[in-house]
């Protein structure tokens, strides 16, 4: 008889949210004319107050209330309208409080960076009772100097997220970067430590050290001519005296 045969084994996946939504997953009916299926679901085993029609293998129970016994079954529909008999039942009780756990981020401990670079950090969020896309995340600095408004963008979706560090121009030091991931009502926070590394200056003026001297009175005091032109051109001067170094004594 095909209502026997239409018989659908049923798994309950678990809670889902804030605790008042069941999500219940079952294996397929073998016989391939089965076009639907109804959830039904009450307080007492076996004695269902509602039901609802269902396409697939899975469904989500809505808005159940907390503090008592649920049980659940699934009968499976062809294309005559024909049902098949109950599966298996399956049982939860829903506390009136869930827990709700904070979420959780891997980051790396510390950061070294050169000044007027940027630099990014990957980072991983997750949350138990939380899709990782609904979760926010975001990143800021005590040090309002390395990191003036704006400097720190988070971005990514789901598990996946990037926190661009954009130092101010010339600025370095030490400063930490706090990341927070929060569900909307828990939130955690992980403090990565930052180095923004000095680059030294560059030299701005080079010039050469002649090998002549020169003064304002034939007997000195000296100094080093410095130029950036060799050899130097003193034909033109003829209110200083020079001397080349190798009249100097030791």
């Amino acid at each position: 008889m095909m209502m026997a045969r239409l018989f659908m084994f049923l798994v309950m996946a678990g809670l889902v949210n804030a605790g008042q939504n069941i999500k219940l997953i079952w294996d397929p009916s073998p016989d391939v004319d089965v076009t639907g299926g109804i959830v039904y679901y009450g307080n007492v085993s076996r004695n269902y107050q509602w039901k609802t029609n269902v396409i697939g293998t899975n469904a989500t129970i809505l808005n159940l209330l907390a503090g008592t016994n649920w049980f659940f079954t699934v009968t499976a529909t062809n294309n005559s309208g024909l049902e098949s008999d109950f599966s298996n039942e399956v049982q939860t009780f829903i506390p009136l409080t869930e827990t709700n756990y904070p979420p959780t981020i891997t980051s790396p401990a510390a950061v070294r960076m050169l000044e007027d670079t940027s630099t990014n950090i990957s980072i991983l969020v997750w949350d138990v009772e939380t899709f990782p896309g609904n979760l926010t995340v975001t990143a800021s600095s005590p040090s309002a100097f390395i990191f003036p408004p704006g400097a720190i963008v988070v971005s990514g979706t789901n598990h996946n997220r990037i926190v661009k560090l954009n130092p101010s121009p010339n600025s370095f030091g030490f400063t930490q970067v706090a990341i927070v991931a929060s569900d909307g009502i828990q939130s955690v926070t992980n403090v990565i430590a930052l180095t923004v590394l000095n680059i030294p200056e560059p030299v701005f003026r080079l010039q050469f050290v002649s090998n002549i001297q020169v003064s304002s009175s034939p007997n000195g005091p000296w100094t080093n001519v410095v130029t950036t032109i060799l050899p130097v051109d003193v034909t033109g001067d003829t209110g200083k005296f020079y001397r080349t170094w190798n009249q100097l004594n030791p």
